[in-house]
């Protein structure tokens, strides 16, 4: 023990002289201090283990008196209460290991529980589990059995005592030629029921008649068995009858009362008034216990018929009172619930689909809001004349289903194309049945007033130009472009040129005399759309035009190196990525290295150096 402790105090400084030293060492020596360093920690881990088993121990009982035998008739759990409860913790408390605060309030709470758990651990009855499915916390037969060896005598004896000719199983005792029921297994699942493991088994001058294999002092069937239920700390197998009673403890004027329950696919069936698995009788007051409420005998309490109402609804006019008596609770078992809460006010969900897109819209609880019966309408009609207003009241909304669409919009109408020009719909446009009139004419005498109804143009088809002039001053028509008589404008003679080129290169100023332009006639297009460059496509990365990227020559870098060692910049111009091909990868991982980086050898003594620390404090407790 001595030189554990000293080789403990002195590793966090042989620790943190090695984190100093990682960065000046060569890999190779980094990696032999380190083996060498975990080998010391698994020595010490493995001395320390070693020396810890035998110091948790449990320490020899003392001798320290428990209280009076307290008289235990039923089974004790958290949450009842009542004179045998008073005296249980009683017992406890006389041994302030077990129940260092011993508090005697009559009432099972989670600091009697674990007193409980102490005694149980102690005499090693039971060490793990819960109330349910061990026993662990809650006092049942074999904890009553301990208890009252224990008081016996008043003291904490060394191995309990077993009378002459007696059996032991576990912590069950049966007197010579007394008998008791056995099981084979001490869980079953499935189909499976305890009754089918059990034997009964009679003590004969200290041995047990019957097979060995059946020694097992309780059964219990699994929770996860397909049907079975779990009720009340009770767990029974699917089909299987067992008795239920009305109280768990009667005073001695009174008897159990029980009725046969079964268990049905997961469902325990029978009146919910026998909900207890065992009941026993007790000289002292009974109280009740119904959903978690404990009621001391003699008292009334308000229960519910329901646990939750309506929206709307008053959980007063489902409430009823009950009075403990002797452990029954009197009136309606009806009203069976301790606690009841209306329920709020649900808001109201609209889920609406048009074509593949889907909808959903929410109103509160006591709000309006305006929906339409179709999503869009056309010009000739308006939203307004398909529009409802509806109020959602606790999930419900007012007014006809057919209004289920959030919005609506209204179709406008279609333009009409005609030579070169759009006319909106629903507008008025003049034109003409001839672009010029010579002499004395005018264009006003072959003019038509044309309406644009939904892409459909009213008038005749024989007037078809937008624009008319005298001779002498007609328009220039070129790509749908109207250029007025000595007017000018810009034309192209590429409308859209390859990248590294601009539309200027190819433009020219065309002047219109009288229906006529000049210049060359290839410049024939009215209008250019300047070149931009194209992206380009690497890897699964896509780079715009003018940007650049990180590229690596390889995917992951080798052991000891870094992925910036294989890495080249490259920028795309209209397509093409400048540098070098070989550079072809969009990502790089560094590879994890056979020796850690120093900051991470840092951590790792860091958390050795926490450990050992912790074990010096342990040791020190034990010195």
């Amino acid at each position: 023990m001595r030189n554990l402790a000293i080789t403990l105090a002195i590793s966090p400084f042989i620790l943190l002289a090695f984190v100093s030293l990682t960065n000046a060492q060569s890999s190779t020596s980094l990696q032999a201090e380190l083996n060498a360093l975990l080998a010391q920690l698994a020595a010490l881990q493995v001395q320390l283990q070693a020396t810890t088993g035998s110091a948790n121990a449990a320490p020899a009982a003392s001798g320290s008196a428990y209280g009076s035998c307290p008289n235990l008739v039923r089974s004790l759990r958290m949450g009842v209460s009542g004179s045998d409860v008073t005296a249980l913790q009683a017992f406890l408390a006389a041994d302030s290991r077990i129940y260092p605060e011993g508090t005697i309030s009559g009432y099972y709470g989670a600091l009697t529980q674990k007193a409980v758990q102490a005694l149980q651990q102690r005499h090693n009855l039971v060490t793990s589990g819960s109330p349910e499915t061990t026993g662990f916390g809650a006092v049942g037969p074999a904890t009553r059995n301990l208890i009252a060896t224990l008081c016996v005598g008043g003291g904490i004896p060394s191995a309990p005592s077993i009378p002459a000719g007696a059996c032991a199983m576990g912590s069950t005792y049966v007197e010579n030629g007394k008998t008791a029921d056995f099981y084979s297994a001490s869980s079953v699942q499935g189909s499976d029921r305890c009754s089918s493991f059990v034997q009964t088994r009679q003590c004969i001058n200290g041995m047990f008649s019957g097979n060995p294999a059946y020694r097992y002092t309780s059964c219990s069937v699994s929770a996860s068995s397909p049907g079975a239920c779990s009720y009340n700390g009770t767990v029974m197998a699917n089909g299987e009858s067992r008795t239920f009673y009305r109280q768990e403890a009667v005073s001695t004027a009174q008897s159990c009362q029980g009725t046969m329950r079964t268990c049905l696919n997961g469902v325990v069936g029978g009146s919910t008034e026998y909900p207890y698995p065992s009941c026993g009788v007790t000289s002292g007051p009974v109280s009740c216990n119904l959903d978690g409420v404990i009621v001391q005998d003699g008292q009334s309490v308000g229960f519910y018929k329901n646990n939750k109402v309506l929206f709307g609804q008053s959980c007063a006019a489902f409430q009823g009172t009950r009075a403990c008596s002797g452990g029954v609770l009197t009136g309606d078992g009806d009203y069976r619930y301790s606690s009841c809460v209306a329920a709020s006010a649900q808001s109201c969900t609209v889920i609406t689909t048009v074509g593949t897109t889907t909808s959903t819209t929410t109103v509160a609880h006591g709000a309006s809001r305006s929906f339409w019966s179709d999503d869009s309408v056309p010009y000739t009609s308006t939203c307004d004349a398909h529009k409802l207003t509806r109020t959602c009241n606790d999930g419900s909304l007012s007014g006809s289903p057919a209004y289920k669409h959030p919005a609506c919009t209204t179709v406008a109408q279609k333009g009409c194309d005609i030579d070169g020009i759009t006319v909106s719909g629903g507008t008025t446009r003049t034109f003409y049945s001839a672009r010029s009139v010579g002499g004395e004419g005018s264009c006003a005498s072959i003019d038509q007033e044309r309406t644009c109804t939904d892409g459909v143009l009213s008038g005749g088809a024989t007037y078809p130009y937008a624009y008319c002039a005298p001779n002498g001053q007609r328009y220039c028509v070129v790509d749908g472009a109207y250029v007025a008589h000595n007017a000018s404008k810009t034309f192209y003679s590429n409308n859209a040129p390859s990248f590294g080129s601009t539309c200027s290169q190819f433009d020219l100023i065309r002047a219109c005399t009288d229906g006529t332009l000049d210049g060359t006639a290839e410049y024939q297009y009215a209008s250019c759309k300047e070149p931009t460059g194209a992206s380009c496509g690497l890897d699964g990365v896509t780079v715009s035009h003018n940007q650049t990227y990180t590229f690596y020559s390889r995917s992951a870098a080798p052991s000891g190196g870094n992925c910036a060692e294989y890495s080249q910049s490259r920028t795309c111009i209209d397509g093409t990525l400048s540098g070098s091909d070989s550079f072809d990868e969009s990502s790089c991982s560094n590879s994890s290295s056979a020796i850690p980086a120093a900051s991470q050898v840092a951590a790792a003594l860091s958390a050795m150096e926490a450990l050992l620390k912790a074990a010096l404090e342990k040791l020190d407790a034990w010195f």
